[in-house]
């Protein structure tokens, strides 16, 4: 999961390139599997 100390670094420096590939990428996990408990 996701760990408090990543959050905390999105929120300080949410411009950072690989934090933002990151979130984006745990975005896409997260609704994956949403999705996939949905159907």
């Amino acid at each position: 999961g996701v760990s408090e100390g990543q959050v905390q670094l999105w929120k300080l420096n949410p411009d950072n390139q690989q934090i933002v590939a990151m979130r984006k990428e745990f975005v896409v996990a997260l609704t994956a599997a949403c999705n996939a408990g949905r159907s």
